[in-house]
């Protein structure tokens, strides 16, 4: 029986579910849901999407993600084919590691956002040692949002759950307490009737989704002006500096473009998708490590909307 399409949209946000085929352990060991932290933080700066809540088991990962104008599908696929790599790799296996493709459910309204974060934050109960702290769980989102430890990966976006509980962070962190000990099982939190709230969820603070469809060409001539560079670097041999542009630029073309590594090949002539994905990958560790190009994004998509 085919699958259905998958419901998407531009400015939606999404509750995800990946689980592992039956059997086999997800995350055997710690190191392994670090390495999957990393890729959301990889992804994240890729595709600048908004992470709002997140919690891995040793089977499954429950997130909610805001696609901010990206393509979920492609975001995930990201950090699924990533993953399922690596844990080959590490354990000498081959073939599927995932359930079927990711589950997504559109969150529409702000009593879902809340009641999905509070069941998210509440899955470490089925771990003995943490049945009573979840809150100490090292990789769930809550520790982060009540303030016991830092967002060391910085991948969470608190700024949502925080405002809609209330716009002062201690009364949040009272309150949300409170509602941890609701406990909503799994079974009561799909029996939810999600149209009973009329008041569907906009974030009105300052939630603004990115336009994905911004001109390759006009991220061009920024580029250029900023590496005081002339048009035709994209086709001479790299330097460290000539590397770098690429880099950038590639990265810039695949977050505010929405363009695949085949459309790029056709403006990067003699450029591989491997190849490409890998120029990618160093312009998202230049953004991460470099302080030069901390802000690039978000500096070029500003000039984007100026110009």
């Amino acid at each position: 029986m085919p699958r259905g399409a998958r419901i998407k949209k531009q400015d939606g946000i999404y509750h995800i579910i990946l689980r592992s085929i039956s059997e086999i352990q997800l995350f055997k060991i710690d190191e392994d849901k670090d390495q999957f932290l990393k890729y959301l933080k990889k992804y994240k700066i890729q595709f600048g999407f908004r992470l709002y809540a997140y919690c891995i088991m040793s089977n499954h990962v429950h997130l909610i993600i805001d696609s901010n104008g990206a393509d979920i599908s492609r975001i995930m696929h990201g950090i699924n084919q990533s993953y399922a790599q690596y844990y080959n790799r590490k354990y000498s296996r081959y073939g599927h590691l995932f359930q079927d493709r990711f589950k997504s459910k559109i969150v529409e309204s702000e009593r879902y956002f809340i009641a999905l974060s509070l069941y998210i934050h509440n899955n470490p109960k089925d771990i003995v040692k943490y049945r009573n702290n979840i809150e100490k769980y090292r990789y769930s989102s809550l520790g982060i949002y009540l303030g016991f430890r830092k967002d060391e990966e910085g991948i969470l976006d608190r700024r949502m759950l925080i405002n809609l509980l209330s716009g002062n962070y201690k009364k949040f962190k009272t309150k949300y307490k409170i509602m941890l000990n609701m406990n909503v099982s799994e079974e009561e939190f799909e029996k939810y009737d999600f149209k009973l709230e009329k008041n569907y969820y906009k974030y009105k603070s300052d939630r603004i989704v990115i336009s994905r469809n911004n001109s390759h060409l006009l991220i061009l001539d920024i580029l250029l002006q900023k590496f005081n560079v002339k048009k035709d670097v994209l086709f001479l041999k790299n330097n460290t500096y000539i590397c770098e542009f690429k880099s950038i630029f590639v990265l810039l073309c695949r977050n505010l473009c929405n363009m695949t590594y085949k459309e790029l090949g056709k403006i990067l002539i003699n450029n591989s998708q491997p190849n490409l994905s890998k120029l990618c990958s160093k312009g998202i560790n230049l953004v991460m490590k470099n302080v030069k190009y901390k802000n690039i994004v978000d500096t070029v998509y500003k000039e984007l909307c100026l110009g």
